[in-house]
């Protein structure tokens, strides 16, 4: 006969084994901008990405301590929750100090975007920032996704002086939109973001891209996870993290499952 006593003993370690496995697995909540693709984007209700399956397969390396969990979100409201020490990470920032002293550290890079400027082939955009002048008659409008900082130091100074002017608009999509229709002369973002979504609407007869031409490439920036540096003693568990996120996402970059992730979208 089984001894009652040893049976219960037998459970109660089992109940407490799984307890404290639940206890060590450190549930991580990293907000994603919802409308980047092709990096990082929602389709039918799913964040889907290069970034987000990036992320996702490095995060299964941590799944025995850390519980990743990507929640979608509009960029501007990621940063002021990320500014707020709210959120610990957020997917995927390029790397500015000076401007969002907020963010530290950053993650390993995750890829290399080409930050460029698409315009109307009636808009001479270098001919504007070789100008010494800094008379105003007409600004010239750049369409960027909101909460983007994007800009080198040439084009800024033409901005202090008023001859461009920065339209923010909520996405991608939406400037490429008002590019089309004029509503801004010139669109700055990553080459690839912008080319995506040119060929998802080149089955559009309504739209046509003949009058526009990539003009300048402003800069080269990597992509980034961006963790939080205001409330950290909410987050005692960010060095491992970091430590060990970064390992992961370095195995995955010298894998061949890296170019597949990138290949899969084009």
């Amino acid at each position: 006969m089984v001894n009652r006593f040893n049976v219960i003993c037998v459970y109660i370690c089992l109940f407490l084994s799984a307890e404290l496995t639940a206890q060590e697995i450190q549930p991580v909540n990293i907000y994603v901008d919802d409308s980047y693709p092709p990096y990082t984007y929602v389709e039918d209700g799913k964040l889907e990405g290069i970034y987000v399956d990036l992320v996702t397969l490095a995060a299964k390396a941590l799944s025995n301590t850390y519980d990743v969990h990507l929640i979608a979100a509009p960029w501007k409201r990621a940063l002021m929750e990320i500014e707020a020490g709210r959120v610990f990470a957020i997917l995927a920032p390029y790397q500015r100090y000076q401007e969002r002293p907020f963010i530290w550290p950053y993650s390993q890079a995750l890829l290399t975007e080409h930050v460029v400027a698409y315009c109307h082939n009636d808009v001479n955009l270098n001919d504007i920032l070789a100008s010494e002048t800094t008379s105003v008659d007409q600004p010239l409008h750049i369409g960027v996704n909101a909460g983007y900082i994007l800009f080198n130091d040439a084009i800024n100074q033409k901005i202090a002086s008023g001859q461009i002017q920065v339209i923010e608009n909520r996405s991608t999509l939406a400037n490429i939109h008002k590019l089309h229709s004029r509503r801004v002369d010139c669109y700055a973002n990553d080459d690839l973001a912008i080319k995506w979504h040119f060929n998802q609407l080149k089955y559009n007869k309504a739209l046509t891209f003949n009058h526009l031409s990539k003009v300048l490439t402003i800069s080269s920036e990597t992509a980034h996870i961006g963790y939080t540096s205001v409330r950290t003693e909410a987050y005692p568990f960010k060095a491992n993290f970091i430590e060990r996120m970064d390992e992961a996402l370095a195995d995955i970059i010298l894998s061949p499952e890296y170019d597949a992730i990138i290949s899969r979208y084009f």
